[in-house]
């Protein structure tokens, strides 16, 4: 039996005026024979992060792509809707993002206040940004949106769309 699995990647791309943008792929590949106890790899190639084009006298030679390598833990892992820090399409958007984040009660990465919490959240673009919550902290789940740190448009000048953060604390 050969199984189909979808995976959605965010992968860096630049246009033909060479600007950087960050790209949504979903690759279909087949699970099985590739899964086995030994948790072997499924390569994806030319799937990964793009290169730079470079100049060759007048003309644009385009950038080389990255091959990808999946290294499956275990099933739950990879068929489970989504885990701790991954990056996915919020809704139907194609350029707001969703993100989940588990933290304990007590981690001295959140800053409390009053009336609110804030905590450190990883972005696509690598970076990292406070995302605040206006409740006290509190065993639970909570959700915010941090403005501005999910996709680029791929027009030029175009705005980010948004990073909907939900956390539960623990």
């Amino acid at each position: 039996m050969q199984e189909l699995v979808e995976v959605t990647i965010f992968r860096y791309r630049y246009l033909e005026n060479r600007v950087k943008v960050v790209e949504t792929r979903r690759v279909r590949t087949k699970l099985k024979p590739f899964l086995s106890p030994a948790a072997a790899t499924i390569d994806l190639y030319g799937e990964g992060n793009e290169f730079p084009p470079a100049l060759n006298g007048t003309s644009l030679v385009l950038g080389y792509k990255q091959q990808l390598s999946l290294i499956p833990t275990d099933e739950s892992q990879l068929f489970g809707e989504n885990y701790e820090g991954q990056f996915v399409p919020h809704g139907d958007s194609t350029y707001d993002v969703d993100v989940q984040h588990s933290v304990y009660k007590d981690d001295l990465r959140i800053v409390k206040r009053m009336f609110s919490f804030e905590v450190d959240i990883p972005t696509l673009a690598g970076n990292v940004v406070a995302a605040r919550f206006r409740k006290r902290c509190k065993r639970g789940t909570f959700k915010t949106v941090v403005r501005g740190q999910g996709m680029w448009l791929p027009i030029p000048g175009g705005r980010r769309g948004d990073l909907y953060v939900t956390m539960t604390v623990k």
